[in-house]
């Protein structure tokens, strides 16, 4: 089993979290938090 470092930011006065729809393969039709790098 692979792995991850997961980190999750939320406003405590909201009652939402933001996630994406998988579009595209690998995982299309799956939901999964925002992410991304900095250079």
């Amino acid at each position: 089993m692979q792995k991850v470092n997961l980190i999750i930011v939320l406003n405590p006065s909201e009652d939402k979290v933001l996630m994406c729809h998988r579009q595209k393969d690998p995982y299309k039709g799956k939901y999964n938090f925002v992410g991304g790098k900095l250079n």
